[in-house]
């Protein structure tokens, strides 16, 4: 994926610079969430939403930036509603998306 590093939101953006210096960091998502997602013009959105992925953590917390992605983001199941944090902060099911490090 080719991207101007300096127009991703930026919690993305530090999420991006960390994923950089991280070896062997992978990012997944659900092909079904993905795919109903990407119909809707929203891939590079949900790019931006998992960068804030931290490796390996059970629960993970974002904070949604691109608020207009909020209702099909929540419809597809890619981040459900916490009472934890500020009014946009969100968990991301590993079921949904994960992030983690591959074993070599």
């Amino acid at each position: 994926m080719s991207f101007d590093l300096e127009k991703l939101p930026p919690l993305a953006r530090e999420g991006h610079k960390r994923g950089q210096n991280t070896p062997n960091l992978a990012l997944s998502v659900n092909s079904v969430i993905q795919d109903e997602l990407s119909e809707k013009g929203l891939l590079g959105n949900i790019f931006n939403l998992v960068f804030q992925l931290i490796p390996d953590r059970e629960v993970q917390y974002v904070v949604l930036e691109e608020l207009e992605c909020r209702d099909d983001f929540l419809r597809a199941g890619l981040i459900i509603e916490t009472g934890e944090g500020c009014e946009n902060t969100y968990i991301v099911p590993k079921e949904a998306a994960d992030c983690y490090i591959e074993q070599q």
